[in-house]
């Protein structure tokens, strides 16, 4: 017979490559051997269990070439009973044969004929200690509702809940939103005292009960509104406020709220006896559209507003109204006038009239009413005609619904008859395709009659344009009624192009001595140009990367629309503004394509600004073309409006947070670090890299952070880091790299952040005390209870803390091989079937693979299944076959 020694295998699974030494091969011919293995069965291993030594159930078996054997059962390696005659190969029970106590014990059996096998280990958890129940609510005090919110939290996780209400021998289930809250909603109360008592159970059946909570339910008083009527409109700003309450038990007081004034608030209160009453409340209120309501309060603190608010309308004044057409001294010559007018009122609007008198009458007369309904905020027109010639005064009156009346605040005149009009009908001027300063000018200005009625008198007309002013005087036979006439204003003289954008200005009756219809349409204005005016038609593309060309299409044009050609690079600059700073960045402005000269239109590639030391320029860029044109003596030149483009990148900073600025000798916290991406895309594999200047004397147990991506616009707060002062003095903890990477666009830096913490020696120091426990609830969050001694977890790098336990990351993959058999044996020239069980104990599936691996000559191996996809948590069985020649080694 010959051993083949220990064998390797191997366990293979996305992310993750595990290898374990644990067969135990034997190949050759068959001898008696005793015992050759114990095989535990119940209670399966790592289980909960509440039952005693005399009702637990150890089960196991053992294999070998004797009939019995003699086995023992092992409770935390002490001998709990023995069975001298365990049948070959058949499930025996053995019980403790004295008690067990309550926590997490060790098992195991071992099993003596001629050899002795100890069984594997098992794990078995005993609790029979029932849930602890916390009520949360009903609390011990008065509810003014019919109904209330049962709520209990166990100190460990719990399997069902119910409550009983007034000790009536019912239990209502309640449901559950985690392990360890339980709620019901309880309803149909009535008023008065009443009682709930909880049960709960936990995961493996300890039912414990809650104490009697006592809580009283009392409903709320009732409130109505009586006065004023909901939604009534109101002739008066003094308003009486009535409402009333009742209650089953007594009323406490009343008060009115309302939104006049500043905002809903209570207005004043108060106080009210009996089961039923109600009072008055009186008010000064300007004109509006309000809503109201009243509070009432009993004894018990219960209130209750009225089922809704009640709206609360005045107007006490008359309306507004505004006069439009025609407007305020202007002519008509046939005496048929269309009046427009505006109106508006809060309470709308009854009626409206035309009330109108010439120099001849004595007062005002109501001349028409409205044809039509009149609309209130809107313009409403009364059309009278055969107005005789002369001056008239016009207003309109309105009613509103309530009866206010009143007057526009002006009245109007109206001039009836034919009456001159004088105005500039154009002003043009000759120059060359591109004017320059200096070029002399020739200036024509058109003046109009556009009356009814020829010009009396002769009328002046005057031209400004820079320092050059002239006067000009038109006879009155020129312009008759409806007839134009042209000036013409020549150089030399004053009369000169000026550089720049300025105006020519011209004036008709520009001393006054003509009445017309109207006064105030004299005068033109406008503007004489030698800039060019430079149009960015497009960018393409306008979202780009750090580095990047984009195209820039530019248009430039004389100002009278002429295309400016034949310009080269040089003639344009290009100015770049980011964060309120504007840029030249002519050295990075290159010529594309200028074949469209000819129509004023040049494209360029742009280099947009590249990242410096790792930190782009990301965001909204603003550019602006400056151009100048090639003519002799004097350049045109003009600046474009400005156009935008995007760079695309990411702007990563981090910075301390919740960080201790104080610390005693022997204090361990923690701080926290937020990585934000204000950037205008996502990032990757962030990394932050961080230290104490003094490692020894305040150590960090880690000094790096990363994090897989970070959105744009967002940030993330996962890193944490625990510090611990070591010795006195004052250290600083600094951020030294932060970088991380953009999709098709390499690594970025990004800023990061420091902090400093005084570390002192608290007189009369005495050695930190460990703190003591019973259950992990006794700890700290960040600990857990080990025999009775809070212990500080210490999670694999990428875990969180929470509950006392380590929470792995949301998208982990760990497979572990969690049953198999401890020896296999293998006769020569035949096989072996043994089963191997492995869980994944990850977040997500995985697809899971087992290898076996050995250096034996004459020994084949086959698993199956080839593969197997293992969703979170699950387990499956991986069946291998081992074979062996019929030789001897």
């Amino acid at each position: 017979m010959k051993k083949t020694g220990f064998t390797k295998f191997s366990l293979a699974s996305t992310a993750v490559f595990i290898l374990l030494t644990i067969f135990y091969f034997y190949v050759g011919p068959v001898f008696s051997s005793g015992v050759d293995a114990v095989n535990l069965m119940s209670p399966a291993n790592n289980t909960w269990t509440n039952e005693n030594n005399d009702t637990i159930e150890f089960i196991f078996n053992y294999t070998g070439e004797n009939e019995t054997a003699s086995c023992t059962l092992f409770i935390n390696n002490v001998a709990y009973g023995t069975n001298d005659s365990v049948l070959n190969s058949t499930p025996t029970t053995i019980y403790a044969n004295h008690s067990i106590n309550e926590g997490t014990i060790n098992w195991y059996v071992n099993c003596t004929n001629e050899t002795t096998i100890q069984s594997a280990i098992w794990i078995l958890n005993v609790d029979r200690t029932p849930p602890i129940i916390t009520i949360q609510s009903p609390l011990n005090q008065i509810y003014h509702e019919n109904w209330t919110w049962a709520n209990v939290s166990l100190n460990e996780n719990g399997s069902w809940c119910a409550f009983e209400l007034d000790s009536n021998g019912t239990n209502v289930t309640m449901l559950n939103d985690s392990m360890k809250h339980f709620y019901a909603n309880v309803s149909n109360l009535t008023e008065g005292l009443h009682n709930i008592t909880y049960w709960c159970n936990d995961t493996i059946g300890n039912m414990g009960n809650s104490i009697l909570r006592y809580f009283t339910i009392d409903y709320p008083p009732t409130t109505y509104l009586h006065s004023p009527e909901n939604d009534a409109w109101q002739n008066e700003s003094s308003i009486t406020f009535n409402c009333s309450a009742g209650d089953s038990i007594q009323l406490k007081n009343i008060t009115l709220y309302g939104n006049w004034s500043s905002g809903w608030h209570a207005n004043e209160t108060k106080n009210l006896t009996g089961t039923s009453n109600s009072t008055n409340f009186s008010k000064i209120i300007s004109d509006g559209i309000y809503v109201w309501n009243c509070l009432a309060y009993d004894n018990s603190s219960g209130s209750d507003f009225a089922d809704s608010n009640y709206t609360l309308k005045i107007d006490t004044s008359g309306p507004v109204i505004n006069l439009i057409s025609p407007s305020n001294n202007a002519w008509d010559d046939d005496g048929n006038v269309t009046f427009i007018y505006n109106v508006s009122d809060l309470s709308g609007i009854k009626n409206c009239s035309l009330w109108i008198t010439n120099s001849t009458q004595g007062n005002f007369s109501q001349n028409q009413s409205n044809q039509t309904v009149v609309t209130n905020n809107a313009l409403n027109n009364i059309t009278s005609w055969k107005f005789g010639d002369g001056i008239y005064k016009w207003n309109i009156k309105c009613y509103d619904i309530l009866s206010h009346a009143a007057f526009s605040s002006t009245n109007y005149t109206l001039n009836i008859g034919n009456r001159s009009d004088l105005i500039i009908e154009d002003i043009t001027w000759t120059l060359s395709p591109t004017p320059y300063a200096g070029e002399n000018i020739t200036i024509n200005v058109t003046v109009k009659n556009r009356g009814t009625a020829n010009v009396e008198n002769k009328t002046n007309v005057s031209l400004r344009y820079g320092n050059y002013f002239n006067i000009t005087e038109i006879e009155a036979s020129d312009l008759t009624a409806g007839a134009s006439k042209t000036i013409t204003y020549y150089a030399p003289g004053n009369l000169t192009v000026i550089s720049g954008s300025n105006n020519v200005i011209a004036v008709a009756d520009c001393n006054n001595t003509e009445t017309e219809q109207s006064e105030t349409n004299n005068t033109m204005t406008k503007t004489i140009s030698t800039y060019l005016n430079i149009t960015i038609l497009s960018i393409s593309p306008s979202n780009t990367l750090q580095g990047k060309n984009i195209t820039v299409n530019v248009s430039v044009k004389y100002d009278n629309g002429t295309a400016v050609p034949g310009l080269s690079l040089s003639n344009f600059t290009i100015y770049d503004t980011y964060g309120g700073s504007e840029r030249n960045r002519n050295s990075y402005l290159y010529q594309k394509d200028f074949s469209q000269n000819a129509t004023g239109i040049y494209v360029f590639n742009y280099t947009a600004p590249a990242k410096a030391n790792g930190i782009s320029e990301h965001g909204t860029h603003n550019i602006k073309i400056e151009s100048k044109d090639n003519s002799t003596g004097y350049y045109h030149d003009g600046n474009s409006t400005q156009s935008s483009y995007i760079i695309l990148a990411p702007s990563l900073s981090a910075i301390f947070y919740d960080y201790p600025s104080s610390m005693n000798t022997g204090d361990t916290n923690v701080f926290y670090i937020t990585i934000s991406n204000s950037g205008t895309v996502p990032i990757y594999n962030v990394t932050i890299l961080y230290s104490s200047n003094s490692s020894s004397n305040l150590a960090l147990n880690r000094t790096s952070c990363t994090i897989s991506n970070i959105t744009n616009g967002s940030s993330v707060t996962s890193c944490y880091t625990k510090i611990t002062a070591n010795a006195a003095g004052r250290y600083k903890v600094n951020m030294t790299s932060i970088w991380g990477q953009a999709e098709n666009d390499g690594n970025y830096n990004g800023t990061g952040d420091w902090f400093e913490v005084t570390v002192t020696t608290p007189s009369n120091e005495t050695p930190p005390q460990q703190q003591t426990c019973t259950t992990n609830a006794s700890c700290p969050s960040n600990k857990y209870c080990l025999n009775g001694v809070c212990v500080l977890l210490n999670c694999p790098a990428g875990y969180t803390i929470s509950d006392h336990k380590c929470v792995p990351p949301a998208n982990m993959t760990k497979v572990d091989i969690i049953e198999y058999p401890s020896n296999i044996f293998v006769i020569q020239g035949e096989s072996n079937t043994s089963y191997v069980k492995v869980k994944n104990s990850g977040t997500i599936s995985a697809v899971v693979k087992m290898n076996a691996t050995f250096n034996i000559s004459g020994v084949s191996i086959s698993i199956t299944p080839s593969s197997y996809t293992l969703n979170a948590g699950s387990t499956t069985t991986f069946t291998m076959k081992i074979s062996t020649e019929n030789k001897t080694e």
